[in-house]
């Protein structure tokens, strides 16, 4: 309807006079079906995590930065966070980007980098070792950075519970037990950690806990 009768007020302007007239019609409609379209990914930014958004934007930042500076080396490692974290999002619906993916993310290249560290050190390579360290530290920061429970704070938890549930079971525990007794949602919003952190950090407690006896 608004569309019909932008149209004919622009049909009645046919003399030179009423060319202002189209032109700013004209405008005003393109503001309005602007307006009524919104990209898919902007539609994905809408749930994406208040968190989630800053610690890539800072990211994104500090990449530039980097490249103005010159600096390779932490260019060369935010960039690669910055890939894993693509990566990442390609797999998930936009809802579960969250700081809790980033945590997790960050974790795995830790994880990656210490084993690279050991690696170096085992080749007698002292200059690649003290690199992947500064990379290490680098990373370090940027996962302290996210208001999420430390690795350290999830097993205090996890251990708390466990010996919580040791008692309700008087000693007879086991992982069945433990897995059914766990309020997963509830245990990651009061530690503030994502359900399958909270899950991978159970399953290894109780698997060394069953190895011991």
């Amino acid at each position: 309807m608004v569309k019909k009768n932008l149209e004919e007020n622009i049909i009645k302007c046919n003399n030179v006079e009423c060319e202002e007239v189209k032109r700013r019609v004209s405008k005003m409609f393109s503001r309005v079906i602007r307006s009524s379209i919104r990209s898919p990914a902007q539609f994905q930014l809408r749930n994406v995590s208040t968190m989630y958004k800053e610690a890539t934007t800072t990211l994104r930042k500090d990449m530039k930065a980097a490249m103005l500076a010159k600096d390779a080396e932490r260019k060369d490692t935010i960039k690669y966070l910055l890939t894993a974290i693509k990566n990442k999002e390609l797999e998930l619906d936009p809802s579960k980007h969250t700081e809790f993916v980033l945590f997790e993310i960050y974790r795995s290249i830790l994880n990656q980098m210490k084993t690279s560290v050991q690696e170096y050190q085992s080749h007698g390579r002292p200059e690649l070792v003290e690199k992947e360290e500064r990379a290490i530290s680098l990373v370090n920061e940027y996962s302290k950075s996210l208001k999420v429970a430390s690795e350290e704070e999830i097993v205090g938890n996890v251990n708390a519970k466990i010996e919580e549930l040791k008692q309700k079971t008087e000693g007879k525990l086991n992982p069945k037990v433990v897995f059914k007794e766990v309020d997963w949602n509830k245990a990651a919003s009061e530690w503030n950690a994502s359900i399958d952190t909270v899950k991978a950090t159970v399953g290894k407690i109780v698997k060394e806990l069953s190895s011991k006896k």
